[in-house]
């Protein structure tokens, strides 16, 4: 096409890079991505992200990663063409695979500053790495900056099967941050299920389990079982940290359960759980609102 001066599109040079990947022929993909990508006479459209990112991966399953660094920066130089997150991805898996977790977390940290934000996904790459080498403490590390950079993580069922596999059980931390993870996406319910399957293998929940387990149902609007598990956190001695029982309050009031809001606050004060003025003052503002709605209870003699 080119020689008779016609540009091939940038869907004609993905269905020949395509081919000639499938062809064994990589070399040749990589000559034809060069030439689509710089600027010759008459020039072809360069390639989409799609046909780049292709043959990174193309390349990083087959070729030494230092390669494929090679091959991004000549385009990268030559041509302007800049590695997205995908890219990344595909590099982060590469370096993984080779057991360079280093490489992996400072890729991790070019990505981000060059404006990209890590996803799911990305993060995912990374845990897969870790556990491949064994290393449970860097699987928990990444999991827990997916959780504070608000990066909510899909998989804490299949991490704690890896877990097991690797023969590391989880403890009763790692249960309590897969329950807070697990009631920040809504899904109370299989946080509540972690607390039956810590019971059943011997790992005891403490009152940090309790406290947040009490929140996160709290803010996933499960009030039923929230109202459940307190009963259990006050009949078992449990205390209820300032936090928990602000979050709770403050639910209970928004769903205008107001006899129940201000049981709960009494037995906080009587209890001498809120050792601080300004848990008090949290409190003590999430009811004042519903103070008139209190003369309006019916008590029952």
């Amino acid at each position: 096409m080119a020689g008779a001066g016609h540009a091939p599109d940038a869907a004609a040079v993905d269905l020949a890079v395509r081919a000639l990947c499938s062809a064994g022929r990589l070399d040749d993909a990589c000559g034809l991505v060069r030439h689509a990508a710089l600027r010759t006479d008459p020039r072809p459209a360069p390639p989409d992200a799609y046909t780049y990112n292709f043959l990174v991966r193309r390349l990083s399953r087959s070729r030494p990663v230092s390669a494929v660094y090679a091959f991004i920066e000549e385009l990268r130089r030559d041509a302007g063409l800049r590695p997205d997150l995908v890219t990344y991805t595909i590099l982060i898996d590469a370096v993984c695979r080779s057991g360079n977790l280093r490489e992996a977390v400072r890729l991790l940290g070019v990505l981000t500053d060059a404006g990209f934000k890590p996803d799911c996904y990305l993060y995912n790459t990374i845990m897969k790495g870790y556990c491949m080498m064994d290393e449970c403490g860097g699987v928990m590390e990444v999991y827990n900056r997916m959780r504070d950079e608000g990066v909510e993580p899909d998989l804490a069922r299949k991490f704690l099967s890896v877990m097991a596999e690797m023969g590391h059980f989880p403890d009763t931390i790692t249960y309590t941050a897969l329950m807070s993870g697990m009631c920040r996406k809504g899904d109370a319910s299989g946080a509540l299920g972690l607390l039956g399957e810590m019971e059943q293998k011997g790992c005891e929940p403490n009152e940090c389990t309790y406290n947040t387990l009490l929140m996160g149902l709290c803010k996933a609007k499960c009030l039923d079982k929230a109202v459940e598990l307190y009963g259990m956190m006050t009949a078992g001695g449990m205390k209820v940290d300032s936090p928990a029982y602000a979050t709770f309050v403050r639910a209970l009031c928004r769903a205008n359960r107001v006899a129940e809001a201000y049981e709960v606050f009494d037995y906080a004060v009587g209890s001498k759980s809120l050792m601080d003025v300004a848990a008090y003052m949290a409190l003590e503002n999430s009811l004042k609102w519903l103070r008139k709605g209190r003369s309006n209870v019916k008590v029952e003699v």
